[in-house]
């Protein structure tokens, strides 16, 4: 059967042999992705407000991200060996990837709401220092 359901609350995984599995999103979700307590072998679709900057670093060794823009305008961080480099995400160019295993944030210009599809296999996450 199939059901309406809204991305901000269900993610949906995108699995290798082709199935899409809604995924609700629990308070402990994030937590238990990040400690290796639940895997995600396919690619995840998410889809969130922003409102704030994140707090930490995140990168994919084993896959790319998609990221689309849907409102807002947000600048993404990426950490290239000792440099950065920004791009700015908004309603006139609002689409990116950001390529594996590179190190990548995200700063809040406007309030952003916005569509990740994330190849997430031994995604990591490092405090901003």
């Amino acid at each position: 059967m199939t059901d309406a359901f809204n991305p901000a609350t269900t993610f949906v995984h995108l699995e290798p042999e082709g199935r899409a599995e809604p995924i609700p999103v629990t308070p402990q979700f994030w937590d238990d992705l990040i400690a290796g307590r639940r895997t995600v072998e396919g690619w995840l679709v998410t889809r969130s407000r922003a409102v704030t900057d994140w707090t930490q670093w995140e990168m994919h060794p084993a896959g790319e991200e998609l990221i689309l823009l849907t409102d807002g305008m947000a600048d993404f961080v990426l950490e290239w060996h000792s440099s950065e480099e920004v791009v700015r995400l908004s309603t006139d160019r609002p689409m990116m990837v950001v390529p594996r295993g590179v190190w990548h944030t995200i700063r809040i210009v406007e309030p952003a709401t916005l569509v990740f599809i994330t190849f997430g296999k031994d995604t990591q996450h490092r405090a901003i220092e």
